[in-house]
């Protein structure tokens, strides 16, 4: 299983999971970012979070720089991509 910190990706449905505060369990759904807005709209949700502490958000970023690559928003450019197809064609 991939783990960035707190951060764990979860092959079977394709999220982010990150426990929260308590009991309560947060997930973040990879077959959405289709772009790079989507992808930092997550970021910037999940940072406002008041559990959040600054190490997850950089987790958070990691783990999408991994799972994605620079190649969506590589140079300052804005690509879109099938994160679905892409996602079952990385992890099966």
């Amino acid at each position: 299983m991939a783990q960035w910190g707190n951060w764990s990706l979860n092959k079977d449905n394709y999220c982010l999971e990150h426990p929260g505060p308590g009991c309560m369990s947060y997930q973040v759904p990879l077959e959405d970012m289709n772009n790079p807005a989507i992808i930092l709209d997550w970021i910037y949700q999940m940072n406002e979070k008041t559990w959040m502490t600054k190490e997850d958000s950089g987790n958070l970023v990691s783990a999408l720089q991994d799972i994605f690559g620079r190649g969506i928003c590589g140079g300052g450019s804005f690509k879109s991509i099938n994160a679905k197809d892409y996602l079952k064609a990385r992890y099966g």
